[in-house]
C-alpha cells in the first residue's frame, strides 16, 4: 500500500527503477500472493551505486537524460541547420520570431511548419483545408507510431508527449535503441523526445532573431 510506481509488469516488458527514500534505486522483478491475494513479498535488484547522498550517485532522471543525449547529438546537427533555415524563412514573409518559436514548440511537424506559414498568408485561413493537409503530409506517422505501442505502455503522463514528440528521427531512436541496463526506459525515450523537439525549437528561434539582422 502507498509503493505505487513499484510495480511488476505482467506483460513481460522491463519494470520502472524506483528510488527508495534515502536509499538505493531498484528494479523490481518478482513478487509474491498469499492465498488471499494480498503481496506479502516483492523481489528486487538494487543498483549499487546509486545510494543516495554517496558520491556518484545519480537519480533516475539524470542517469536517463545521460544515456539519451549521445544518440540525439547527431540530429542535434541536422535539425539546428534545418530550424534555422525555417527561422529564415519565417522572417523573410514578415512573421515575428514568435511564430517559429511557438510553431516549433506546439506543431513541431518539420515540413507541415513550412506549409503552415503559406496557409497563414491566405487572405481567407481555411481550418477544414489545413487539418486535412495536415493528415496527409503527416499520415506516416498512423502507421510507424502502432509499432510503438507496446513501448509506451505504463507510461503515465509521459505518453501522450511522447506520442506529439515523435518524428522520423526520434522514431528511428525509439525503434533501434534500448535504454541501457539500470536507466529507465520510460526516462530514455523522454528525453530523447524533449531533446530532439529542443533542438528544433532552438534552431527555429536562432534562425528568426538572426533573420532580424541578415
Amino acid at each position: 500500500k502507498g509503493f505505487r510506481r513499484l510495480t511488476v509488469p505482467a506483460d513481460g516488458s522491463p519494470a520502472k527503477p524506483v528510488r527508495l527514500r534515502y536509499g538505493y534505486v531498484i528494479v523490481p522483478t518478482s513478487f509474491e500472493k498469499d492465498a488471499e491475494g494480498r503481496v506479502t513479498a516483492v523481489h528486487a535488484n538494487y543498483l549499487p551505486e546509486t545510494k543516495s547522498g554517496t558520491e556518484g550517485s545519480m537519480s533516475v532522471k539524470t542517469k536517463a537524460f545521460r544515456a539519451a543525449l549521445p544518440y540525439t547529438l547527431p540530429i542535434c546537427v541536422g535539425f539546428l541547420f534545418l530550424g534555422m533555415s525555417y527561422g529564415f524563412f519565417m522572417r523573410s514573409q514578415g512573421f515575428s520570431f514568435v511564430y517559429p518559436l511557438f510553431m516549433s514548440l506546439f506543431i513541431f511537424a518539420g515540413s507541415m511548419e513550412f506549409v503552415t506559414a503559406n496557409l497563414l498568408l491566405l487572405p481567407t485561413f481555411q481550418p477544414v483545408h489545413a487539418f486535412l493537409l495536415t493528415i496527409m503530409v503527416n499520415a506516416r506517422h498512423l502507421f510507424y507510431g502502432l509499432s510503438l505501442l507496446d513501448k509506451f505502455k505504463n507510461l503515465g503522463w509521459k505518453k501522450p508527449y511522447l506520442i506529439f514528440g515523435l518524428c522520423d528521427e526520434t522514431f528511428s531512436i525509439h525503434c533501434t535503441v534500448d535504454a541501457p541496463e539500470g536507466v529507465d526506459p520510460g526516462w530514455f525515450m523522454f528525453f530523447v523526445t524533449v531533446l530532439n523537439q529542443a533542438y528544433w525549437v532552438a534552431g527555429a528561434t536562432a534562425g528568426a532573431l538572426l533573420g532580424y539582422i541578415i
